[in-house]
């Protein structure tokens, strides 16, 4: 945006009314026959009066120096507001100098000191990764009495730190960043998103700019329109001198000198226009000084844009390395799932389930979210059950189309968000949820909720952390598993998303739990060690089994 700085007109003095009261006078006064009328007298009431109306009429003019700047670029992104605690995301959303602002004022409660901004923006800049540098301000001295609270910040930050550990280090960035490849494409987009609104910010600020010089443009001319009818009135008021004086008398002709005076101070003063007008051309200049600087900007904005085209190789880059690890998924598979006719038995209650929704059709069809190798699509298959699958695995992919299931390859809420409304019977999962983000989660669980016709199930299964065994080694067999999911937690969420009648299902077919038997109650510390013994025998796996409510 542009101000424009306002002008006073400059006072000036009425020489029409000046010489036209003078005759008055001079009609007035009686004449003297016997000689020349004093010039010298007359002279100085002459400019005694000019100097009476001078210093009634003239005003000052503004100083346009000290004018405001006319224009200011801030960034689009909001200050993030003082809360009792926040998400991780909300605070790493930030960048450079928005980010170590908004971490201090967030975690420690003020504005950061100028050592400590300066500090964490060169840790920053250097490479340094923004959940290192939260954790290090939030577990300091002083954020450490703040208490404030930041989700999903500790295990992250306690990675990093191990990260810098000597020997195991290397190992856990690796399993850290394979841990992170699913949320890549979020946090790209969530960038480019970012970007393009700095550029549309600063699209519209090269806007305000040229309107700013057109402005200026029109306001200098308008003054030099102004400073030639003041030049126009000036000779006019010279003529119309020049006249009256030829009509005073021979006594006068000392006067006319003085007047021909005063019209070259009336002189001076058009060159003081002439100078203030040569200070509105150098604020013009200013304002395409100014243009210059955004078109710096445009130039930094433009090795941005190159910046994030090579952030985009990087990522494709990820992508491909992804792809590459599909058979190294796939053995793994092979090697710990179990063989295809167990993980066909695990499945059996899934056939009863999909049915308390109704019966399922080429119309309404069971879709199989993460169906890996596909055997219970097959199971479904062979009782006559239409079903579809959707996994990202190209191997798995390969395999279920060799066996002649449908199968669409692609990331799971992607490919469901294409699906027209109500057009699933049922919709499960095994063993995917945990590998999700919470984000990811709740979008699916969603995604799911929209495609389900009125009354159809939801099936999600996965590892039980309730057994003891599970929680504390199966669980993390698996390196691409993020966390558990305990059952009531799982059914909290299905119902929070609008699903109804949760239920948990605890698994135990075709599932050897390897548990060793109770100790006899009369056997010393029984009730103590068989609590712990219990925690084995708990199922190992359980599903959560919900309906899309009918209205």
């Amino acid at each position: 945006m542009t101000r424009d700085n306002g002008q006073a007109d400059r006072g000036s003095i009425d020489v029409d009314a000046l010489v036209a009261g003078m005759r008055r006078e001079l009609e007035e006064a009686p004449r003297v026959e016997a000689g020349p009328v004093d010039g010298r007298d007359l002279l100085a009431r002459v400019r005694a009066e000019l100097a009476r109306r001078r210093s009634q009429g003239e005003t000052a003019v503004r100083d346009e120096s000290s004018s405001a700047p006319a224009v200011e670029w801030v960034p689009s992104h909001p200050r993030i507001p003082p809360k009792r605690e926040y998400a991780l995301a909300e605070l790493t959303g930030f960048d450079d100098e928005d980010f170590v602002a908004n971490a201090y004022v967030a975690i420690l409660r003020r504005p950061p000191d100028p050592q400590g901004f300066a500090g964490v923006l060169h840790a920053l800049r250097e490479g340094k990764s923004k959940v290192e540098l939260l954790g290090n301000i939030r577990w300091s001295a002083e954020g450490v009495s703040r208490g404030v609270h930041v989700d999903g910040l500790l295990l992250p930050y306690t990675l990093v730190r191990w990260e810098q550990k000597r020997y195991i280090g290397p190992v856990v960035a690796w399993l850290h960043g394979l841990a992170k490849l699913g949320v890549t494409g979020r946090r790209q987009r969530i960038s480019e998103a970012r970007q393009a609104r700095e550029a549309h910010e600063l699209g519209r600020l090269l806007n305000r700019l040229a309107a700013a010089e057109a402005r200026a443009r029109r306001d200098g001319a308008r003054e030099m329109n102004q400073l030639a009818q003041q030049v126009r009135r000036g000779e006019r008021m010279a003529s119309r001198y020049e006249v009256i004086a030829n009509q005073v008398t021979e006594d006068l002709h000392s006067a006319r000198e003085e007047s021909r005076q005063e019209l070259q101070r009336f002189g001076e003063e058009l060159s003081q226009i002439r100078r203030e007008l040569g200070e509105a051309k150098t604020a013009l200049a200013t304002v395409r000084m100014d243009l210059d600087a955004a078109c710096q900007r445009l130039a930094q904005v433009t090795e941005m844009e190159q910046q994030w085209r090579e952030q985009q190789g990087i990522a494709e880059g990820a992508r491909r390395f992804a792809r590459a690890l599909d058979p190294l998924y796939a053995d793994f598979e092979d090697a710990f799932r179990g063989a295809r006719e167990m993980i066909r038995s695990r499945a059996a209650p899934y056939l009863d389930w999909v049915r308390e929704g109704g019966e399922i059709t080429a119309e309404a069809p069971i879709l199989d979210v993460g169906c890996g190798r596909g055997e219970w699509m097959e199971l479904a298959r062979d009782h006559g059950m239409h079903v579809r699958g959707i996994d990202i695995n190209r191997v798995f992919i390969e395999t279920c189309r060799a066996a002649g299931m449908d199968v669409s390859e692609g990331d799971a809420i992607e490919v469901m968000r294409a699906m027209p409304d109500a057009s699933m019977g049922a919709v499960t999962s095994m063993h995917l949820v945990e590998h999700l983000p919470f984000e990811s989660l709740i979008l699916l669980i969603d995604e799911a909720f929209r495609v389900l016709r009125p009354g159809g199930v939801i099936v999600l299964e996965t590892p039980n952390p309730e057994n003891l065994s599970v929680s504390s080694h199966w669980f993390f067999l698996d390196p691409t598993h993020r966390n558990p999911l305990p059952p009531v937690t799982l059914a909290w969420l299905v119902r929070e998303r609008g699903f109804v009648d949760p239920r948990i299902e605890r698994l135990t077919e075709a599932r050897d739990l390897n548990a060793p038997p109770l100790w006899p109650a009369d056997q010393p510390g029984a009730e103590t060690v068989n609590a712990v013994i219990e925690r084995l025998h708990v199922a190992a796996d359980y599903s959560i089994v919900a309906r899309k409510p009918h209205a």
